[in-house]
């Protein structure tokens, strides 16, 4: 399992640095934990230079850089199996149905995962 060091917060936007090119993919999710407690981060983006850009899935992160990371793959994909199985309960259902004989144009459906307190959400056109 890769490490990595949080080198930037942003707010809910995390920078981790890794030691070798071998990146965690889009998507899979990150975990720091520090005097027992675990936060998650989703990454979304590989900025170079050995660096991913995260997003937070908790309300905060009271870490300073530094830390260190850890992959955890299966967690995210659990939340990802979750978030699709809402859209596509959505569409078999017809839920939109109303809304479009109701004049709306544009509607998004929206799949949300929750376990304790991290969350997951996709969107669907």
């Amino acid at each position: 399992m890769e490490k990595g060091k949080i080198v930037q917060i942003l707010g809910p936007v995390i920078d981790v640095e890794f030691e070798t090119e071998q990146l965690p993919l889009i998507h899979d999710a990150l975990t720091v934990v520090n005097k027992g407690k675990e936060v998650v981060m989703e990454v979304e983006q590989h900025m170079g230079n050995r660096t991913v850009r995260c997003i937070l899935l908790a309300a905060r992160l009271p870490y300073p850089t530094g830390k260190t990371t850890r992959k955890d793959e299966n967690r995210l994909k659990d939340f990802c199996k979750a978030c699709e199985k809402a859209l596509k309960q959505i569409k078999e259902k017809h839920y939109d149905q109303k809304l479009e004989e109701e004049g709306y144009e544009t509607i998004l459906n929206y799949g949300i995962a929750c376990y304790k307190k991290r969350c997951k959400v996709m969107v669907d056109k």
